[in-house]
């Protein structure tokens, strides 16, 4: 999860970084860089959904959950959903990679790319989780 503040992203496709972990059994997920590190090879299921405030200009964003090795393995998009005036410029997005074949050592994070302009994360609605069902 996202605590604390904020994080405003560039829109290059850079990681989302959720600062606090609520579960993480085997100390997977590094939360000052955003990744999380397959510990072992099989089928994993990962979730994340962001509240993106403050992006009044932004014309299109892009969610991916990417994965080292295996590259784009669950998107979501919205275009112009974000164009709007300061009080109608949010907008929350979850993406969901259902069913990933990953081998141990590969890592996984959330990214997102926009136009325009930048936007941010809101802490306080934006999380990501991942399980392995298989």
């Amino acid at each position: 999860q996202l605590t604390g503040s904020n994080q405003v992203l560039s829109g290059t496709g850079e990681a989302v970084i959720f600062n606090t972990e609520k579960h993480d059994y085997g100390s997977n997920y590094n939360n000052s860089s955003g990744v999380f590190t397959v510990p072992e090879s099989g089928v994993y299921a990962f979730t994340s959904t962001l509240s993106l405030v403050g992006a009044t200009n932004v014309r299109a964003a892009y969610v991916t959950i990417s994965g080292s090795t295996a590259g784009v393995i669950g998107s979501a998009s919205v275009e112009d959903g974000l164009h709007g005036t300061a009080d109608y410029n949010d907008l929350a997005i979850t993406v969901s990679a259902t069913a990933a074949e990953l081998v141990a050592g590969e890592t996984v994070s959330v990214k997102v790319y926009s136009t325009t302009a930048y936007a941010s994360v809101d802490f306080l609605y934006s999380w990501f989780s991942g399980r392995k069902i298989s």
